[in-house]
């Protein structure tokens, strides 16, 4: 992010370029002031595995290039969670609580029947 004592609620261009293609696009936003706190602006749609050079333009002055690189990540389908079916710790702990109530309930009816 630009530095906000100087360029604070100013408009800043943001051209963006990718590697490999020479593809170019420009995206424009405000810069925050100092008071507000915000990390940092969020570019959408980039491909993945792919080298970006980044500089932006605020009024006449124009940063210096900074490379940035895309991580290769998954489609969130192709994620194997590992746990498809009940684990055996869940299996012992369903049937421990499913006798405890049982016995509960026995034990229930049967003092229902000698109290009276």
């Amino acid at each position: 992010m630009p530095n906000c004592s100087v360029y604070g609620n100013m408009s800043a261009t943001l051209l963006y370029t990718e590697v490999p293609s020479n593809e170019s696009k420009t995206e424009t936003f405000p810069v925050p002031s100092c008071k507000v706190s915000q990390l940092g602006f969020f570019l959408q749609n980039l491909k993945n595995g792919t080298t970006y050079i980044m500089q932006y333009q605020i009024a006449n002055e124009t940063s210096s290039n900074l490379t940035m690189n895309t991580n290769n990540v998954l489609d969130y389908q192709q994620i194997d969670s590992g746990l498809e079916a009940r684990s055996g710790a869940m299996v012992v702990i369903t049937v421990i609580l499913s006798l405890g109530m049982v016995i509960l309930l026995v034990s229930l009816i049967i003092s229902i029947f000698f109290s009276s």
